[in-house]
């Protein structure tokens, strides 16, 4: 069950500029990613949220069933290095040729969309929980 997010306001602060800074471009790094994440209920799937509204072509989410899709413990999701290897293992995979097919697949079913952005919804569909589960 998703967590109420909750905003430190101290905290916020000094994430502000490490936000505007990405949004601007800035290619994060992971002191970046841990100021962010502290700011928000400590979590990296929140962080990984709010990257994603202020960059969506930039930053795909990180959750639970994206984790299970990869075969990744639960616990990793929280760390800021889970995350540095999902967000290049989007990039990788949307970057493929062979990704063409898929999506524009994809976007036949579902409209226009970025490829980034595909490649991690597909992973999210497939993380969904099969009935009974």
């Amino acid at each position: 069950m998703p967590r109420i997010l909750t905003l430190g306001r101290d905290a916020l602060d000094e994430a502000a500029d490490h936000l505007e800074r990405i949004r601007s471009g800035h290619e994060p790094s992971a002191a970046d990613y841990e100021v962010i994440k502290k700011a928000v209920n400590n979590s990296m799937v929140g962080t990984s949220k709010l990257l994603h509204f202020i960059a969506p072509r930039r930053f795909p989410i990180l959750d639970s069933r994206v984790s299970r899709f990869l075969g990744w413990k639960s616990a990793q999701i929280g760390e800021v290095a889970t995350y540095q290897r999902y967000r290049s293992l989007c990039v990788a995979v949307s970057q493929l040729p062979a990704f063409d097919e898929v999506h524009a697949k994809v976007q036949e079913r579902l409209g226009q969309m970025d490829r980034l952005r595909a490649a991690e919804l597909l992973m999210y569909l497939g993380g969904a929980k099969s009935p009974g589960q």
